[in-house]
C-alpha cells in the first residue's frame, strides 16, 4: 500500500469518530409563576451539560420521578424543553434542556395539569417565539408548590 493510502484511512477513521461526537447545544433557560412574559425577563442562555440537567433532573423528581440522573458522558445528547404546569390553580413557566433520550413529556405527578410540554434540538430553539426553559432556583418553587398539596 502506498504511504499516502496509509495516512487516508487513519485520517478517514478519525473524522468518522469525531462525526460521532455530539455537538454542544445551548438553550434559554428561566421559570416563572406568572407568565411567560415574566419567564423572558428573567431568562439566561446556557449550553447544556450532564452536570446541569442532572441537578435539574434531581429537582424535578419529587414532580416527575421518571426524569434519569445519568452518568457523565461524552456521546450524551441534548434538547431544549419548555413547560407550562398548573397546579392546585397556581402556574409553572419554564425553559430548560434534557436529555435528548428522555421523553420529558411523560411521567409527571398526575396533580399537575400539564398544559404545554414541548422540545427542540437547535442552538436556543426554545426562544420566546416557541416559549420553549428552567433554572434551579425557580424549580425550587414549583416543587415546593407540589409538595405542600
Amino acid at each position: 500500500m502506498s504511504r499516502p493510502m496509509k495516512t487516508v484511512f487513519p485520517v478517514l477513521f478519525l473524522l468518522a469518530l469525531a462525526a460521532k461526537q455530539v455537538q454542544p447545544l445551548n438553550c434559554y433557560f428561566c421559570s416563572s409563576e406568572k407568565s411567560w412574559s415574566d419567564c423572558q425577563s428573567q431568562v439566561q442562555e446556557a449550553e447544556c451539560t450532564s452536570f446541569l440537567v442532572n441537578a435539574l433532573h434531581s429537582q424535578l423528581l419529587v414532580l416527575n420521578p421518571s426524569l434519569p440522573v445519568m452518568e457523565p458522558s461524552g456521546n450524551v445528547g441534548f434538547k431544549c424543553t419548555e413547560h407550562h404546569m398548573r397546579v392546585d390553580g397556581e402556574q409553572a413557566f419554564m425553559r430548560a434542556c434534557t436529555y435528548a433520550s428522555v421523553d420529558v413529556c411523560a411521567g409527571w405527578n398526575p396533580l399537575l395539569e400539564v398544559r404545554t410540554c414541548e422540545s427542540c434540538t437547535t442552538d436556543l430553539c426554545n426562544s420566546a417565539v416557541s416559549r420553549l426553559a428552567l433554572p434551579l432556583a425557580a424549580l425550587l418553587g414549583l416543587v415546593f408548590l407540589v409538595t405542600k398539596l
